[in-house]
């Protein structure tokens, strides 16, 4: 059975983005709407995940309508698992979730995902309604302002790591 692969990068634009983007520690990014089926997904090498990302996009939709339901419209905000950390982002219509080390800075990722909201409910609400996933081959410029937060990100990571650390 062939892999859901509409919004993976091909081959052909090479493998030095996939390891400038592991210095974020972000591993993967996941779109969904709210019924759990993949808007737009991106897993960077060497830590793509074996999984078929519709089936994890699925996964990641039930768990937050899992503790929205339990905790009466609370979602899911992290969840730790091993060396991973997933943090999510509920919308109206859609669901964000960033897979990243565990060790990523909570206050860096929650702005990363502010940035994707902010770009999904502006530039690409009407893409929320529509029933065809984003890929990166259909021009409407979304994995490339993906690609600008995620540049912003790794610079914001960069900066916070000449800070002095302070010790309480």
């Amino acid at each position: 059975m062939a892999r859901f692969r509409t919004t993976s990068l091909d081959s052909s634009m090479g493998q030095e983005k996939d390891n400038r983007y592991l210095s974020t520690d972000i591993y993967a990014i996941f779109i969904m709407r709210e019924s759990g089926c993949p808007l737009f997904y991106r897993t960077f090498k060497p830590h793509s995940m074996k999984t078929d990302p519709s089936i994890l996009c699925g996964l990641f939709s039930a768990l937050n309508m899992f503790v929205s339901q339990v905790t009466s419209g609370e979602s899911i905000e992290r969840l730790d698992a091993g060396r991973w950390q997933f943090t999510f982002q509920s919308l109206p219509r859609a669901l964000i979730v960033l897979c990243s080390a565990k060790h990523c800075n909570p206050v860096l990722l929650n702005y990363m995902t502010k940035q994707i909201t902010k770009l999904l409910l502006t530039d690409f609400k009407d893409r929320l309604q529509d029933t065809r996933p984003i890929t990166v081959c259909d021009n409407s410029g979304f994995w490339k302002r993906i690609e600008q937060i995620l540049l912003d990100f790794q610079v914001s990571k960069r900066e916070e790591s000449l800070l002095p650390k302070v010790v309480g």
